[in-house]
């Protein structure tokens, strides 16, 4: 005998569907992020640069389970923008600031050889003046030995030059001199100078008979 439905009876319930997850962000492309964004240096760029290629290999294989791939490829955009930032200030530190510097020591040691060479000649004249009645000498080999006794004062330091006997003076010295001058009258006046190529860029020293020295650049 047939069983019949009771019309009162409640059908069995059927169990929900479980409710889709949802995607998680992915650790690593936050860290990529903050890391590129808040410290500046090149090891915080790199880092965030790492983690963020590792962050987007992590989502890609994940499929639907993770995001964050915008937080990543920001994170290595930031980080690669501050590796050439400092990248290029430390080039500029190390590499284009000391060759500057070079170069302004080489022109601050020309300066001072040039000023103290002609300081020398200017003190070899005055004395040479005290046994010429008042006369400073016509050429420079007037003054060695007796008042100079060093062939160097003779030539710069930047032009290589050497002279190796009284003969050379006049033909290879660095500096002009203005020949007889009188240090009771001429004080004023240029007594020596550089000749072009001792000091860069057309800047060039002087002494004055009264031993005052200057520099001017050439025009």
């Amino acid at each position: 005998m047939s069983r019949q439905a009771n019309p009162g009876a409640t059908p069995a319930s059927v169990p929900p569907y479980p409710p889709p997850q949802q995607a998680e962000t992915n650790s690593l492309a936050i860290a990529s992020f903050v890391l590129s964004l808040g410290f500046c240096t090149v090891i915080g760029a790199a880092v965030g640069i790492v983690l963020g290629i590792l962050a987007l290999l992590q989502i890609r294989a994940g499929g639907d389970r993770q995001r964050g791939a915008g937080l990543a490829l920001t994170g290595i955009l930031l980080g690669g923008a501050w590796v050439t930032i400092i990248a290029g200030a430390l080039i500029s530190l190390f590499v284009l600031e000391p060759a500057k510097w070079r170069r302004i020591g080489r022109g601050n040691r020309a300066y001072s050889e040039s000023r103290a060479d002609l300081s020398h000649l200017a003190s070899a004249c005055q004395e040479y003046a005290k046994d010429h009645e008042s006369r400073t000498p016509e050429r420079l080999s007037q003054l060695y030995p007796d008042y100079i006794k060093d062939f160097d004062v003779f030539v710069h330091c930047t032009t290589g030059h050497t002279i190796e006997s009284p003969e050379q003076i006049d033909s290879q010295a660095d500096y002009v001199l203005v020949p007889d001058l009188d240090v009771g009258t001429d004080g004023d006046k240029v007594l020596a100078y550089d000749k072009p190529g001792n000091q860069p860029k057309g800047i060039y020293s002087s002494v004055y008979v009264n031993g005052t020295t200057r520099q001017d650049v050439a025009e």
